[in-house]
């Protein structure tokens, strides 16, 4: 017989797969009386793994970077929200590798927004000191 989850041979009348611990379907099959004698082993013991889930992980990182870019977007002339868009949001990927990939998505848009946001910036810059100096 195979496990329905994992494809790997499991013995019949196994109830939970060794391999991945999913449960197999099928009841464990009585063998004898029940009774062992003292030399006897056990052919029918079964081993219960309690597959936990996962732990979920959070980027904070990647939040912030997005946020922070978000609002530099939204308001060029503020640099500052671009800088630390464009750091937190750089943090963020590197933190995603280190968290199964959590928040890579956010971080990057944050990335994206945040390189955006400094054409428009620097143009209102260009802009506002060339008026100045003519």
């Amino acid at each position: 017989m195979y496990c329905n989850n994992c494809g790997k041979p499991v013995e019949d009348g196994i109830a939970y797969c060794p391999h991945c611990g999913q449960p197999t379907g099928k009841a464990p099959a009585n063998r004898g009386n029940g009774a062992l004698s003292s030399g006897q082993a056990s052919s029918n013991a079964q081993t219960i793994v309690t597959v936990g889930t996962p732990q979920s992980y959070s980027n904070g990182l990647a939040t912030a970077g997005f946020v922070l870019s978000l609002i530099g977007f939204f308001f060029s002339f503020s640099f500052i929200f671009q800088v630390l868009g464009l750091i937190f949001s750089i943090a963020g990927i590197v933190r995603a590798g280190k968290v199964n990939g959590t928040g890579r998505g956010l971080a990057i848009a944050g990335l994206v927004l945040g390189l955006l946001a400094f054409v428009p910036g620097i143009l209102f810059i260009m802009l506002f000191t060339g008026s100045l100096l003519a």
